[in-house]
């Protein structure tokens, strides 16, 4: 591999340089976006899940949004990490539906300083994953140490359980990440019951 302007190791810092921007800036999208979901209501009712809340409400969301909006939420919502980084939210920031992201960023401050969202996407589905991303935070773990070190914690975890409770998934189709096996389908859904006043 080569760079047309400098050498490779210069573009390589640039890349870092910009996605160390890049991340924080898309997770403050996903606050954002999540936030604003969270003050539709049906009914008198908020929505608890961002999808599967039956056919009507969300055909209802999405009409909203091309008709009365004007734009279409998926292009923030499509990234196959706004799922994984969004189900953080209710445990980053318990009082989530407290405040305004738009008037009160500080309450919803990216909360890892050399973690990213590489990171806490592999992690997303497992039980400890905030202790895992305390300890790549402490340690200054990059996202290839992470990786190895937290599939290393999934072998011996599986063999100290005596069953594959975990296993990695790393197809075209899917981001890379540890799937918790005993999850249902729709559990995401469980991650967005936030707190309400």
């Amino acid at each position: 591999m080569g760079a047309t302007t400098g050498t490779l190791d210069e573009l390589i810092l640039r890349f870092r340089s910009f996605y160390k921007e890049a991340h924080p800036l898309y997770f403050d999208l996903v606050v954002k976006q999540v936030w604003l979901e969270q003050q539709l209501t049906y009914n008198g009712f908020r929505r608890t899940k961002r999808i599967g809340n039956g056919i009507w409400i969300d055909t209802t969301f999405g009409q909203f949004m091309r008709a009365g909006v004007g734009m279409n939420h998926r292009v923030i919502t499509a990234s196959k990490c706004f799922t994984p980084v969004s189900t953080y939210l209710s445990e980053f920031f318990p009082e989530f539906l407290f405040y305004d992201p738009f008037k009160n960023p500080e309450k919803y401050q990216y909360p890892y300083k050399n973690v990213h969202l590489d990171h806490l996407v592999f992690v997303y589905e497992m039980d400890n994953r905030l202790q895992l991303l305390e300890e790549a935070e402490r340690l200054s773990m990059s996202y290839a140490e992470f990786v190895n070190w937290a599939i290393n914690w999934v072998f011996q975890h599986n063999a100290d359980i005596g069953r594959d409770k975990y296993r990695l998934v790393n197809g075209y189709f899917r981001w890379p990440h540890i799937v918790n096996n005993d999850l249902k389908k729709g559990w995401e859904n469980s991650k967005y019951n936030f707190n309400v006043k």
